[in-house]
C-alpha cells in the first residue's frame, strides 16, 4: 500500500490533513471496513470544504494582484478539479475495498505539489498581507 513519502509535509496549517491521510492510508488494506469508509468521507468532506474556502475567500483577491498571481490561481483552480476527482475515485475504491496503490500515489503526489504551490504563493501572500502566520 502506498504511504506518505518520507519527509513529506504539506505547508504549515495543512498539516492536519497530513496526519489524517497517513492514518487512512495505514488502515487501507486492513480490516478497516466501515470505519475506514467514514474516515475517508470525513477527510474528503473537510478537504473539499477547505478548497471551497480558498476558492471563495482567497483566490479572487490574490488573482487581482498581478497577472502572475492570476496565472497561479488558474493552476490552483485546475488542481482543485483534479483533486476533487481523485477524492471521489479513492472514496469509491475504499468503499469497495479495492484501493489501488497507483491511485493513492497519484493523489498524494498531486496533493503534495498543490500544497507546496499554495504555501509558496497564496499563503505567503496572505501572511504578508495580514502580518501574521496563517493557519490553513
Amino acid at each position: 500500500m502506498a504511504s506518505i513519502p518520507p519527509g513529506y509535509r504539506v505547508c504549515a496549517g495543512h498539516a492536519a490533513f497530513d496526519q489524517r491521510l497517513a492514518d487512512i492510508m495505514a488502515r487501507a488494506g486492513t480490516d478497516g471496513g466501515h470505519v475506514l469508509d467514514a474516515q475517508w468521507a470525513d477527510f474528503a468532506d473537510d478537504l473539499a470544504s477547505h478548497m471551497a474556502y480558498e476558492e471563495r475567500d482567497l483566490f479572487d483577491a490574490y488573482r487581482r494582484e498581478t497577472a502572475a498571481h492570476s496565472d497561479v490561481v488558474t493552476i490552483l483552480v485546475a488542481d482543485h478539479v483534479v483533486l476533487r476527482d481523485q477524492l471521489e475515485q479513492l472514496g469509491a475504491e475504499i468503499h469497495c475495498g479495492l484501493v489501488n496503490e497507483e491511485t493513492v500515489e497519484a493523489f498524494i503526489t498531486h496533493l503534495c505539489t498543490h500544497s507546496e504551490l499554495e504555501g509558496a504563493t497564496i499563503y505567503r501572500w496572505l501572511e504578508k498581507r495580514r502580518g501574521t502566520r496563517v493557519r490553513k
